[in-house]
């Protein structure tokens, strides 16, 4: 039977028990680990066969149809009998995860070849100090020493406990060490299990065992410290070690499983302390903890023998029976299977094993996947980051919202945590900030912006942990928190807080160097102004062209970027501010006319309302782009000016009008005379007659764009 010590009065699961599940396990037999052997995006399973048989590779097809391939995809497995572990873990770095199998007279590491079979094969087996004693029985899946490769450590009685170091080549072929720090005097080795309980970036770790020592050990810079804490734990009375946020307070409880009871313990900071008996009411087998009803509060999966009772874990409704089995079952490894948002259960049990699916329904929830990437930018190789742990924070990053959820690498009854971290208790219409504390690279903690409405599952890579495909060690070197919103840039998915998210403004191709705009030596995604426009980005229609509508203006200078004429009355608006009219009004004088029809059509002053025509010419049917002529007058400019629109030197001076200063003075001395100013525009400098347009060249070269 599988209990729950929860919260509620509801046992929302139905038994969706597969036929390839069916395996009736034997009362020392364990390891159940969930894994993506394929990486089709279906969770498959590792899990102890029948008694004394193998352990069995089960492939998720369809949702919830399982396919037993041990025979096609994991044939060495059936060499193997009385599993005590299966835990899933990416060894070799190449980013398909692999299996490690503990029994009492063996340990076995099979690499999943990738496509196009992945079969799982097997590339190193050890034995212990003395085959008969059985005395393989715990492991925790680590880095043990950061760098970056996955190592396991290994629990035998008496003999000692060992390091099954990586040597980091790729071939899955682990290298025993015996860790002298590592004496629990246990007379049998027991289940163990690890975690980052002190949040130093080290997986430290609980071996359980009968008689006397330590049973605690801190994972240091210079190995292993024993803790000062000693239990005992039967060989005839299996039991198991898990960790848990029970509190929710944002630090992690030891739970030790008793034949009758959960014993609690808090950490101090340097020691476990403060213990708490939950007291139960049959033996007990195996107990990880998991928030299956989206409180936001952890609660216990125990299996044992028909119990159907259930605590609220870290809350004060009391005891809930939620009976969720009909035998005794051995072990529970929780996880939300089929990906809907509220947890699941694999229970192994004598009488078969069980997959019960959660039917909760309930939108409170966020779950996430922490990915260390052990390639490179361009080459990126993913793996689950072991050890690595999330929190939910309120939006300012200060009021903790859920438990510490950490990926195991070791729990309890011989399995790894599942890969997909569960956070239940989070509204979606809130936003939040996403704590997370990273194993593979050692940085400290970071938090990273949940906006409301967000997706509910997150997936976050170790070298771009805020998703804008430009790398950690890039952002790194940029001004740190530009817009003062407590997000560092590399975890901050808008570092400059002007609403262009940092994977457009990057401006370059995923892992090349962000894209600087206007050359000020900061990038645009650090860079409120990336233009230099004097428009901030948040309000510029474009935020890398300094003049948006080509009208000869900066954006920050225009009347409105996204029109070069911002009010229709046929001036450029560089015109009119070379002019002096307003953009912003067709007819800035007020005198009845359009500035436009002032300017090319009247040839009057359309800064003077008295000069305004009460009747506009008859040539205002004529097209304002076409120059008959070619004089580089419009013939819309040449009926303003009287000029000839079909002659392109009207007065014959030889001077093409749309250069003479004097298009109508028929004399031909044109060369003589000095140019007139425009009368009333105060620009001395025009080389234009009154009347006429081809002056608005001093406002081109007076406003011409910025570099």
């Amino acid at each position: 039977m599988v209990f729950l010590y929860a919260n509620v009065t509801w046992a929302g699961f139905v038994d969706a028990t597969p036929q390839a599940l069916r395996l009736e396990a034997w009362d020392k037999q364990a390891g159940a680990s969930w894994l993506d052997v394929d990486l089709d995006g279906d969770w498959d399973l590792v899990t102890d066969g029948d008694d004394y048989g193998g352990p069995r590779l089960l492939l998720q097809g369809p949702p919830g149809s399982f396919t037993d391939v041990t025979s096609s995809n994991a044939r060495e497995f059936d060499l193997l009998w009385s599993t005590r572990g299966l835990y899933a873990a990416d060894l070799t770095n190449d980013g398909y995860p692999d299996v490690v199998h503990v029994a009492g007279y063996s340990f076995d590491v099979f690499v999943n070849r990738g496509p196009p079979g992945f079969e799982l094969q097997r590339v190193f087996h050890a034995e212990p100090t003395d085959y008969y004693s059985m005395g393989y029985e715990g492991a925790v899946v680590l880095d043990a020493n950061g760098d970056g490769w996955l190592d396991v450590l290994l629990t035998e009685a008496a003999t000692g406990n060992w390091l099954m170091r990586n040597p980091a080549d790729g071939t899955g072929e682990l290298v025993r060490q015996l860790q002298s720090q590592l004496v629990t005097s246990a007379d049998n080795s027991d289940f163990a299990g690890g975690a980052d309980w002190d949040r130093d970036g080290d997986v430290d770790v609980v071996i359980r065992g009968q008689g006397p020592g330590p049973d605690a050990f801190l994972r240091t810079a210079n190995g292993w410290s024993p803790l000062a804490l000693d239990l005992d734990a039967s060989n005839d009375e299996k039991g198991t070690v898990s960790f848990c946020d029970g509190d929710a307070d944002g630090q992690l409880e030891l739970v030790w499983s008793e034949p009758d009871a959960l014993l609690t313990y808090r950490w101090s900071g340097s020691q476990w302390t403060g213990r708490s008996v939950t007291r139960l009411q049959y033996d007990t087998n195996a107990s990880v903890c998991a928030d299956l009803d989206n409180d936001g509060r952890p609660d216990q999966l125990v299996a044992g023998s028909y119990i159907e009772m259930g605590y609220v874990s870290g809350g004060t409704g009391g005891w809930v029976g939620l009976g969720l089995g009909t035998a005794d079952a051995i072990s529970a490894s929780p996880g939300d299977i089929d990906g809907d948002g509220d947890v699941d259960v694999l229970m192994t049990d004598y009488a078969g094993d069980r997959l019960l699916i959660n039917q909760l329904n309930d939108p409170r929830w966020l779950e996430v996947r922490l990915l260390a990437n052990v390639g490179t930018c361009r080459a990126p190789v993913l793996r689950d980051d072991i050890g690595g742990s999330v929190r939910l924070y309120d939006a300012t990053g200060t009021v903790g919202r859920s438990p510490l959820v950490q990926l195991s690498g070791g729990e309890g009854r011989g399995q790894t945590g599942f890969p997909v971290l569960h956070l239940g208790g989070v509204d979606p219409s809130l936003d939040h900030r996403l704590e997370v504390d990273l194993m593979v690279d050692g940085r400290q903690p970071f938090q990273l912006d949940v906006p409301a409405g967000a997706p509910r599952l997150i997936v976050i890579q170790s070298d771009d942990p805020d998703g804008d495909g430009i790398p950690s060690d890039i952002e790194a070197q940029l001004p740190l928190d530009p817009d003062g919103d407590g997000l560092l840039t590399p975890y901050d998915a808008d570092s400059d807080g002007d609403g262009l998210p940092d994977a457009i403004e990057r401006g370059a191709a995923p892992c090349d160097p962000p894209v600087d705009t206007d050359g000020d030596q900061l990038p645009d995604m650090v860079d409120t102004d990336s233009d230099d426009d004097g428009l901030p980005d948040a309000d510029d229609v474009a935020p890398t062209d300094d003049d948006a509508d080509d009208d000869g203006l900066l954006d920050g200078e225009d009347p409105d970027p996204g029109d070069p004429d911002a009010d229709h009355d046929g001036l450029m608006d560089v015109e009119e501010i070379a002019l002096g009219t307003d953009p912003l009004d067709p007819d800035s004088d007020g005198g009845g006319r359009s500035d436009g029809d002032e300017v090319h059509v009247d040839g009057t002053d359309p800064t003077n309302p008295d000069d305004d025509l009460q009747e506009p010419p008859a040539h205002t049917g004529l097209d304002p782009e076409v120059d008959s002529d070619g004089d580089g007058l419009t013939d819309v400019v040449e009926a303003g000016l009287g000029t000839d629109p079909d002659d392109p030197d009207t007065d014959g001076d030889g001077v093409l009008d749309g250069v003479d200063p004097h298009p109508l003075d028929g004399g031909g001395g044109d060369a003589g005379l000095p140019p007139e100013p425009v009368p009333g525009f105060g620009l001395g400098c025009a080389t234009v007659p009154s009347g006429g347009a081809a002056w608005l060249a001093f406002g081109l070269l007076a406003w011409r764009r910025r570099r």
